[in-house]
């Protein structure tokens, strides 16, 4: 697709796309921000008719570019970026105006990582608190209501390598979980004075940490893990307790995959592949986490996964060519309504809800392309097969 560039999450990096929250003007729906091969982040609109529109574009890394957040309040939009340089910027702007690649807005706040480091992870929290996570395994507090932002400190002791996750909890703003490649994943209340009072549990998963998050409603007290063997976990942080692994026992090496094909094959689905696990949220709705996995084709799945380690197929792609990705999906967020986002390395942005009409959107080179395409697994039989249905 010649109008985007390839999605690119590097190996420490799971935060891209990034949505943000709509904006309060009525002209907008959303807004979907996006790393691209070039280096570069990029945001664009998301109007319920009408094209795609862009309006942002940051410069681009040299080196790559090898994390960012957004955040947005109203109608202002931060985006931050991490390069592999160790160079951190934001960028501040209004979502209802746009930019140019020639004339991004100025920076808002710079930050060089100390330690001749690379920024990995980062999180925006209230306050323009900034934390910055580095390959050397550091996480960095940083004041970024001023240029330069101010560093206020620094945990040392979390991870032994790169950092590649940091998620604030959801209704404790003191609280922020971190991951790494170390195998590690750690929850921290940065209001204490201290590292080590600070540290309130950590998870050893056993393999590198890719995507990482909290889960349950309430006191979210349930952490799920995502690894780099294609493994799934469940843990009450509290407690530093696996509750669960999604893997068929320990003959099957870490890996959720197998899990999967069961899933699929218990609904008729005996042809299906799990190339890759994408990550968990949770749905408020279902009161179930969920797990979303892909194909090298492009296809998409949508798992429930039980508290007793049971997996069952909510949902998946139709192999359709106008409809969906075409190649290796990169990542995804999760949309107010429930609306999933997912980003692929064919240059594509989709929207997808489970068993809804929804239209897809995917950047051509002059507008969005509005097609269709996910499939809810239906529970109907006819002539002894489970109805397979047609893209809506």
């Amino acid at each position: 697709c010649s109008g985007i560039a390839t999605p690119s999450i590097p190996r420490y990096t799971p935060h891209s796309p990034a949505l943000l929250v709509p904006t309060q003007t009525a002209a907008l729906e959303q807004i979907v921000a996006v790393s691209l091969g070039d280096g570069s982040v990029r945001a664009h609109s998301l109007p319920t008719e009408g094209p795609v529109t862009e309006i942002f574009r940051s410069p681009a890394f040299e080196g790559g570019s090898a994390c960012f957040v957004a955040k947005s309040l109203g109608t202002s939009v931060r985006i931050i970026t991490g390069g592999w340089d160790g160079t951190v910027r934001a960028f501040s702007f209004d979502a209802t105006s746009s930019t140019s690649a020639s004339s991004p807005p100025p920076e808002a706040a710079i930050i060089k990582v100390p330690f001749n480091d690379s920024a990995t992870a980062l999180a925006q929290l209230d306050g323009d608190l900034l934390l910055v996570g580095t390959e050397k395994g550091m996480i960095h507090f940083y004041d970024a209501s001023s240029s330069p932002a101010r560093l206020l400190g620094t945990y040392t002791q979390a991870h032994s390598d790169a950092v590649s996750v940091l998620v604030p909890h959801p209704s404790r703003p003191a609280l922020v979980m971190s991951g790494g490649e170390d195998g590690t994943v750690a929850v921290h209340d940065i209001s204490r004075p201290d590292e080590d009072s600070a540290c309130l549990s950590v998870m050893n998963a056993g393999c590198p940490v890719r995507r990482a998050g909290f889960f349950g409603g309430g006191d979210w007290e349930g952490t799920w893990i995502t690894t780099g063997s294609e493994g799934c976990q469940a843990w009450h942080w509290p407690g530093a307790l696996r509750v669960c692994e999604y893997a068929g026992g320990i003959e099957a090496g870490g890996d959720a995959r197998g899990a999967l094909v069961a899933a699929a094959s218990r609904v008729g689905r005996s042809d299906f592949t799990a190339d890759y696990l994408l990550g968990c949220h949770f749905d408020g709705g279902r009161g179930s986490l969920m797990l979303l996995a892909g194909s090298h084709g492009g296809k998409l799945s949508y798992f429930e996964l039980g508290a007793g380690g049971g997996v069952s197929l909510v949902a998946e792609s139709v192999e359709n060519v106008l409809a969906g990705h075409r190649a290796t999906l990169r990542d995804f967020d999760v949309a107010t309504g429930g609306v999933l986002v997912t980003g692929g390395e064919d240059g594509r942005i989709c929207e997808w809800i489970p068993g809804e009409k929804v239209q897809e959107i995917s950047f051509s080179s002059s507008e969005a392309r509005a097609t269709r395409g996910f499939q809810h697994k239906r529970k109907e039989r006819k002539h002894g097969k489970i109805k397979r249905g047609s893209p809506y």
